[in-house]
């Protein structure tokens, strides 16, 4: 994603990042602001299904270091997840910070690369947003039938309402 000058990565340009139609994976759906069907007020931030394999990824947004710091609602989110991933600016969240099987996606607002090497006018520059998987997740494990269950009733909720599709 191109942007006009050097500024801080935002929530919505991760977002933007789960939209694009080249990150999914092959999942079958992808969907925003996810909540399982449980009672629970349980939000992922992110969430892709695959139906053939029963995989369901998790991704949970950290803008700030004391947001991560902060928030443990995201362990509740595991058991709906086969895999789980932070997201989030470079250097918000160690990797050595997380349990093993977790991922880290960093993001960070770089110049955008030129084949001239000239030097440009700090107002003539163009940045991109970059990210990068520094660290990979490892399943965490098979979901079981009923919370299965519950997200299937959580993505038909979704649709109902059509909100938040990726």
């Amino acid at each position: 994603m191109d942007i006009s000058h050097k500024r801080d990565i935002t929530t919505e340009d991760i977002m933007h990042f789960f939209k694009r139609g080249d990150f999914n994976n092959n999942f079958t759906l992808g969907v925003t602001e996810f909540c399982p069907y449980d009672g629970s007020k349980k939000r992922i931030d992110a969430f892709y299904f695959n139906r053939w394999n029963r995989e369901a990824i998790g991704y949970e947004v950290k803008i700030s270091r004391q947001d991560f710091l902060h928030d443990k609602k995201w362990e509740g989110y595991l058991e709906y997840c086969t895999k789980f991933y932070f997201a989030a600016p470079k250097g918000v969240i160690k990797p050595e910070e997380l349990p093993e099987s977790i991922g880290l996606i960093e993001f960070e607002v770089v110049e955008k690369y030129r084949f001239n090497k000239e030097e440009i006018p700090e107002d003539e520059k163009t940045y991109e947003i970059k990210w990068d998987f520094t660290r990979k997740c490892r399943k965490l494990h098979n979901i079981s039938d009923e919370n299965y269950v519950r997200l299937l009733e959580g993505l038909v909720i979704k649709l109902i309402y059509n909100k938040n599709l990726l």
